[in-house]
């Protein structure tokens, strides 16, 4: 495994929080169903987990952590990335009225 270094895992973390943040925010103006809240909650919470690890990771704690949290980052993004494909795929398969404003989907 290459090394990790600690400025990109961040930045990978960051990332991934702000695509997490971005779909929160479109499922609540589309009042999206409580399922697909609740699964992408639980992965927000898991990288808020993860990121507290990262961030309680001290110099000396780093290189003994860097390559678990990257395992760990890299499967979180693995499982956000199947969800929208999934969340993606569903939305074009809804009809034209399926898709009006409030309408639950019953996704995930």
């Amino acid at each position: 495994m290459p090394d990790v270094n600690r400025e990109a895992l961040w930045r990978d973390m960051d990332r991934l929080a702000q695509r997490m943040g971005a779909r929160l925010l479109e499922f609540k103006g589309r009042r999206e169903s409580t399922q697909v809240r609740g699964h992408l909650t639980r992965l927000a919470e898991r990288h808020r987990q993860l990121r507290n690890r990262f961030e309680a990771a001290s110099s000396a704690e780093w290189n003994s952590a860097k390559d678990d949290l990257s395992r760990q980052q890299r499967d979180l993004s693995d499982e956000f990335v199947k969800f929208e494909e999934k969340l993606d795929r569903n939305e074009r398969m809804r009809t034209p009225l399926d898709r009006v404003p409030g309408a639950k989907s019953g996704l995930v």
